[in-house]
Protein backbone atom coordinates (compact mmCIF):
# COMPACT_ATOMS: atom_id res chain seq x y z
CA UNK A 1 0.00 0.00 0.00
CA UNK A 2 1.54 3.16 -0.89
CA UNK A 3 1.10 6.04 1.44
CA UNK A 4 0.89 9.67 0.78
CA UNK A 5 4.27 11.41 2.18
CA UNK A 6 2.43 14.90 3.24
CA UNK A 7 0.51 12.77 6.07
CA UNK A 8 3.89 11.91 7.64
CA UNK A 9 5.31 15.01 7.62
CA UNK A 10 2.08 16.38 9.38
CA UNK A 11 1.82 13.67 12.15
CA UNK A 12 5.47 13.79 12.51
CA UNK A 13 5.46 17.72 14.12
CA UNK A 14 4.99 17.40 17.95
CA UNK A 15 6.91 16.29 20.89
CA UNK A 16 5.12 13.50 22.51
CA UNK A 17 6.95 10.47 22.08
CA UNK A 18 4.34 8.47 20.49
CA UNK A 19 2.70 9.12 17.39
CA UNK A 20 -0.25 6.97 15.85
CA UNK A 21 -1.37 7.65 12.00
CA UNK A 22 -4.54 6.51 10.97
CA UNK A 23 -4.88 4.44 7.66
CA UNK A 24 -8.25 3.44 5.94
CA UNK A 25 -8.63 -0.68 6.25
CA UNK A 26 -5.49 -1.12 8.62
CA UNK A 27 -6.35 1.41 11.75
CA UNK A 28 -3.66 3.22 13.60
CA UNK A 29 -0.15 2.35 12.94
CA UNK A 30 2.17 3.39 16.07
CA UNK A 31 6.03 4.28 15.98
CA UNK A 32 7.75 6.64 18.20
CA UNK A 33 8.52 9.86 16.86
CA UNK A 34 11.96 10.36 17.05
CA UNK A 35 12.60 7.47 14.54
CA UNK A 36 9.76 8.79 12.05
CA UNK A 37 11.59 12.34 11.93
CA UNK A 38 14.37 10.36 11.35
CA UNK A 39 13.29 8.42 8.48
CA UNK A 40 11.65 11.81 7.05
CA UNK A 41 15.18 13.08 6.88
CA UNK A 42 15.93 10.94 3.98
CA UNK A 43 13.62 12.86 1.84
CA UNK A 44 12.01 9.38 0.36
CA UNK A 45 9.85 9.53 -2.87
CA UNK A 46 8.07 6.41 -2.19
CA UNK A 47 6.20 5.05 1.40
CA UNK A 48 5.14 1.66 1.48
CA UNK A 49 3.05 -0.05 4.27
CA UNK A 50 3.60 -3.93 4.41
CA UNK A 51 0.63 -5.30 6.09
CA UNK A 52 2.14 -8.70 6.07
CA UNK A 53 4.65 -7.79 7.98
CA UNK A 54 3.23 -4.51 9.56
CA UNK A 55 6.40 -2.34 8.68
CA UNK A 56 6.66 1.19 6.83
CA UNK A 57 8.97 1.38 3.82
CA UNK A 58 11.01 4.92 3.59
CA UNK A 59 12.73 4.90 0.27
CA UNK A 60 14.53 7.44 -1.96
CA UNK A 61 17.08 6.87 -4.96
CA UNK A 62 19.75 5.97 -2.51
CA UNK A 63 18.72 4.35 0.58
CA UNK A 64 15.70 2.65 2.73
CA UNK A 65 14.59 2.73 5.86
CA UNK A 66 12.09 0.13 7.97
CA UNK A 67 9.69 1.25 10.69
CA UNK A 68 7.79 -1.23 12.88
CA UNK A 69 4.43 -0.46 13.50
CA UNK A 70 4.79 -1.09 17.20
CA UNK A 71 1.27 -1.84 17.76
CA UNK A 72 0.72 -4.10 15.15
CA UNK A 73 3.53 -6.03 15.84
CA UNK A 74 2.70 -6.07 19.65
CA UNK A 75 5.75 -4.66 20.54
CA UNK A 76 3.94 -2.07 22.86
CA UNK A 77 0.51 -2.97 24.09
CA UNK A 78 -1.90 -0.18 24.50
CA UNK A 79 -1.48 0.20 28.03
CA UNK A 80 1.89 0.42 27.83
CA UNK A 81 1.54 3.35 25.38
CA UNK A 82 -1.08 4.94 27.66
CA UNK A 83 1.06 4.98 30.31
CA UNK A 84 3.88 6.17 28.50
CA UNK A 85 1.74 9.06 28.03
CA UNK A 86 0.76 9.97 30.95
CA UNK A 87 3.98 10.43 32.58
CA UNK A 88 5.30 12.45 29.84
CA UNK A 89 2.20 14.45 30.05
CA UNK A 90 2.94 14.77 33.54
CA UNK A 91 6.65 15.89 33.32
CA UNK A 92 5.72 18.30 31.19
CA UNK A 93 2.73 19.69 33.20
CA UNK A 94 5.30 19.74 36.09
CA UNK A 95 7.95 22.19 34.19
CA UNK A 96 5.36 24.50 33.13
CA UNK A 97 3.98 24.88 36.76
CA UNK A 98 7.69 25.35 37.68
CA UNK A 99 7.92 28.18 35.05
CA UNK A 100 5.50 29.67 36.00
CA UNK A 101 6.49 29.55 39.94
CA UNK A 102 10.20 31.46 39.22
CA UNK A 103 8.17 34.12 36.71
CA UNK A 104 5.94 35.02 39.95
CA UNK A 105 9.48 35.49 41.71
CA UNK A 106 10.48 37.98 39.28
CA UNK A 107 14.68 38.00 38.05
CA UNK A 108 15.65 35.46 40.78
CA UNK A 109 12.94 33.00 40.59
CA UNK A 110 15.34 30.32 38.65
CA UNK A 111 18.13 30.23 41.55
CA UNK A 112 15.06 30.31 44.64
CA UNK A 113 13.44 27.53 42.95
CA UNK A 114 16.47 25.71 42.61
CA UNK A 115 17.52 26.35 46.47
CA UNK A 116 14.08 25.06 47.64
CA UNK A 117 14.91 22.21 45.59
CA UNK A 118 17.75 22.12 47.88
CA UNK A 119 16.12 22.09 50.68
CA UNK A 120 13.68 19.63 49.97
CA UNK A 121 16.32 17.00 49.14
CA UNK A 122 18.81 17.76 52.19
CA UNK A 123 15.01 17.57 54.51
CA UNK A 124 14.88 13.85 52.99
CA UNK A 125 18.57 13.13 53.68
CA UNK A 126 18.47 14.16 57.25
CA UNK A 127 15.37 12.33 58.11
CA UNK A 128 17.22 8.96 56.86
CA UNK A 129 19.44 9.51 59.40
CA UNK A 130 18.81 7.74 63.04
CA UNK A 131 20.06 9.14 66.34
CA UNK A 132 20.04 6.70 69.40
CA UNK A 133 22.00 7.55 71.80
CA UNK A 134 24.32 4.76 72.97
CA UNK A 135 23.87 3.76 76.78
CA UNK A 136 26.91 2.93 78.71
CA UNK A 137 27.05 -0.94 79.79
CA UNK A 138 28.53 0.63 83.18
CA UNK A 139 25.25 1.61 83.88
CA UNK A 140 24.02 -0.03 87.27
CA UNK A 141 20.31 0.65 86.40
CA UNK A 142 20.67 -1.67 83.25
CA UNK A 143 22.63 -4.51 85.66
CA UNK A 144 20.09 -4.29 87.89
CA UNK A 145 17.00 -5.28 85.58
CA UNK A 146 19.43 -8.17 83.85
CA UNK A 147 19.80 -9.38 87.52
CA UNK A 148 16.13 -9.20 88.75
CA UNK A 149 14.79 -11.12 85.21
CA UNK A 150 17.96 -13.71 85.95
CA UNK A 151 17.37 -14.01 89.33
CA UNK A 152 13.06 -14.52 88.71
CA UNK A 153 13.51 -16.64 85.70
CA UNK A 154 16.20 -18.58 88.29
CA UNK A 155 13.92 -18.96 91.04
CA UNK A 156 10.91 -20.32 88.83
CA UNK A 157 13.33 -23.27 87.07
CA UNK A 158 14.23 -24.13 90.58
CA UNK A 159 10.91 -24.34 91.78
CA UNK A 160 9.92 -26.35 89.11
CA UNK A 161 11.92 -29.20 89.84
CA UNK A 162 9.94 -31.55 91.08
CA UNK A 163 7.32 -31.15 88.57
CA UNK A 164 9.95 -32.07 85.87
CA UNK A 165 10.97 -34.86 87.88
CA UNK A 166 7.24 -36.08 88.06
CA UNK A 167 6.93 -35.43 84.30
CA UNK A 168 10.44 -37.63 83.58
CA UNK A 169 8.99 -40.89 85.40
CA UNK A 170 6.05 -40.40 83.99
CA UNK A 171 7.19 -40.29 80.43
CA UNK A 172 10.11 -42.75 81.23
CA UNK A 173 7.26 -45.66 82.21
CA UNK A 174 5.52 -44.43 78.65
CA UNK A 175 8.73 -44.78 76.14
CA UNK A 176 10.49 -47.97 77.68
CA UNK A 177 7.02 -50.07 79.37
CA UNK A 178 4.67 -48.38 77.24
CA UNK A 179 2.48 -47.27 80.41
CA UNK A 180 0.21 -45.80 80.54
CA UNK A 181 -1.11 -47.82 77.31
CA UNK A 182 -3.29 -44.77 75.90
CA UNK A 183 -2.13 -41.05 75.60
CA UNK A 184 -5.84 -40.10 77.51
CA UNK A 185 -4.79 -41.79 80.40
CA UNK A 186 -0.94 -40.32 79.68
CA UNK A 187 -2.64 -36.39 79.54
CA UNK A 188 -4.63 -37.25 82.41
CA UNK A 189 -1.31 -38.40 84.38
CA UNK A 190 0.94 -35.12 82.82
CA UNK A 191 -2.40 -32.85 83.62
CA UNK A 192 -2.63 -34.11 87.32
CA UNK A 193 1.44 -33.57 88.27
CA UNK A 194 1.36 -30.04 86.46
CA UNK A 195 -1.94 -28.93 87.74
CA UNK A 196 -3.37 -27.83 84.75
CA UNK A 197 -5.15 -28.83 81.46
CA UNK A 198 -2.51 -29.82 78.54
CA UNK A 199 -4.00 -27.56 75.27
CA UNK A 200 -4.62 -29.92 72.37
CA UNK A 201 -1.63 -28.08 70.34
CA UNK A 202 0.86 -29.70 72.88
CA UNK A 203 -0.25 -33.29 72.00
CA UNK A 204 1.78 -35.80 70.66
CA UNK A 205 -0.81 -35.96 67.53
CA UNK A 206 -0.04 -32.59 66.87
CA UNK A 207 3.47 -31.87 67.82
CA UNK A 208 4.75 -34.78 65.37
CA UNK A 209 3.20 -33.21 62.16
CA UNK A 210 4.89 -29.77 62.68
CA UNK A 211 8.44 -28.66 61.35
CA UNK A 212 9.13 -26.57 64.33
CA UNK A 213 7.13 -26.62 67.70
CA UNK A 214 10.05 -24.26 69.58
CA UNK A 215 13.41 -22.99 68.91
CA UNK A 216 16.09 -25.76 69.56
CA UNK A 217 13.65 -28.58 69.24
CA UNK A 218 13.47 -31.19 66.46
CA UNK A 219 11.60 -31.12 63.41
CA UNK A 220 8.88 -33.78 62.60
CA UNK A 221 9.53 -34.86 66.62
CA UNK A 222 8.85 -39.07 66.76
CA UNK A 223 7.69 -40.26 70.21
CA UNK A 224 11.09 -40.88 71.99
CA UNK A 225 11.94 -37.04 70.86
CA UNK A 226 8.62 -35.33 71.88
CA UNK A 227 8.94 -37.63 75.56
CA UNK A 228 12.49 -36.94 76.12
CA UNK A 229 11.43 -32.92 75.47
CA UNK A 230 7.81 -32.87 77.66
CA UNK A 231 8.10 -30.21 79.50
CA UNK A 232 9.74 -27.93 76.45
CA UNK A 233 6.29 -29.40 74.44
CA UNK A 234 4.02 -28.27 77.78
CA UNK A 235 6.10 -24.99 77.92
CA UNK A 236 7.21 -24.75 81.10
CA UNK A 237 10.29 -22.76 82.23
CA UNK A 238 13.70 -23.58 80.89
CA UNK A 239 16.63 -22.99 82.29
CA UNK A 240 18.16 -19.52 82.18
CA UNK A 241 21.04 -19.50 79.17
CA UNK A 242 23.66 -17.44 81.44
CA UNK A 243 22.50 -16.38 85.14
CA UNK A 244 25.98 -15.56 86.18
CA UNK A 245 27.22 -12.11 86.81
CA UNK A 246 27.44 -10.01 83.88
CA UNK A 247 30.94 -10.24 82.21
CA UNK A 248 31.96 -7.03 80.55
CA UNK A 249 35.35 -8.13 78.91
CA UNK A 250 33.10 -11.13 77.33
CA UNK A 251 33.98 -11.00 73.71
CA UNK A 252 31.06 -12.09 71.52
CA UNK A 253 31.23 -16.00 69.76
CA UNK A 254 30.43 -14.08 66.50
CA UNK A 255 30.74 -11.22 64.06
CA UNK A 256 33.54 -9.08 64.94
CA UNK A 257 33.97 -10.71 68.31
CA UNK A 258 33.56 -7.31 70.54
CA UNK A 259 33.09 -7.18 74.49
CA UNK A 260 30.71 -4.72 75.76
CA UNK A 261 32.86 -1.90 76.57
CA UNK A 262 34.41 -1.80 72.49
CA UNK A 263 30.74 -2.40 71.54
CA UNK A 264 29.69 0.73 73.47
CA UNK A 265 32.63 2.48 72.09
CA UNK A 266 32.02 1.86 68.36
CA UNK A 267 28.69 2.78 69.15
CA UNK A 268 29.36 6.17 70.26
CA UNK A 269 31.80 6.83 67.07
CA UNK A 270 28.99 5.61 65.00
CA UNK A 271 26.27 7.87 66.66
CA UNK A 272 28.55 11.02 67.15
CA UNK A 273 29.38 10.81 62.89
CA UNK A 274 25.68 10.81 62.52
CA UNK A 275 24.75 13.56 64.91
CA UNK A 276 28.04 15.95 62.96
CA UNK A 277 25.92 14.64 59.83
CA UNK A 278 22.81 15.72 61.19
CA UNK A 279 24.08 19.48 62.25
CA UNK A 280 26.05 19.68 59.11
CA UNK A 281 22.66 19.43 56.84
CA UNK A 282 20.68 21.21 59.01
CA UNK A 283 23.09 23.77 59.14
CA UNK A 284 23.00 23.90 54.50
CA UNK A 285 19.26 24.15 55.20
CA UNK A 286 19.21 26.91 57.66
CA UNK A 287 21.71 29.01 54.72
CA UNK A 288 19.92 28.47 51.73
CA UNK A 289 16.73 29.57 53.82
CA UNK A 290 18.65 32.52 54.72
CA UNK A 291 19.63 33.25 51.05
CA UNK A 292 15.73 32.72 49.97
CA UNK A 293 14.54 35.14 52.41
CA UNK A 294 16.71 37.55 51.39
CA UNK A 295 15.52 38.05 47.98
CA UNK A 296 13.74 41.11 47.46
CA UNK A 297 10.65 39.13 45.10
CA UNK A 298 10.46 36.95 48.37
CA UNK A 299 10.57 39.46 50.81
CA UNK A 300 7.42 41.42 49.17
CA UNK A 301 5.46 38.16 49.03
CA UNK A 302 6.17 37.98 52.44
CA UNK A 303 5.23 41.79 53.45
Amino acid sequence: MNLKLATFKRYAHGTSPFVGIPLDGVGTIVFLRRHLQAALEIQPNRIIYNSDTKTVTFRNHRSVWKLNDLLGQQKFQPWQIRQELHSWARAKQSSVRKRKQAAELGKEGRYVRRLREAVTKLKRQRDKIYLRKPESPLNPKRWKEAGDYSRKQFAAWVAQKPVRKALAKVAGHKLQHGEPRTWADFYREVERIIGQPVSESQTYTRVHARKRYRHGLPNYPDREDYLKHLPQYLILVEKPYDWRKYDLYRRDEYGQQLNALERHAKARLEYCDALREQKSIDSQINNHIAEIASVPAVESEAA
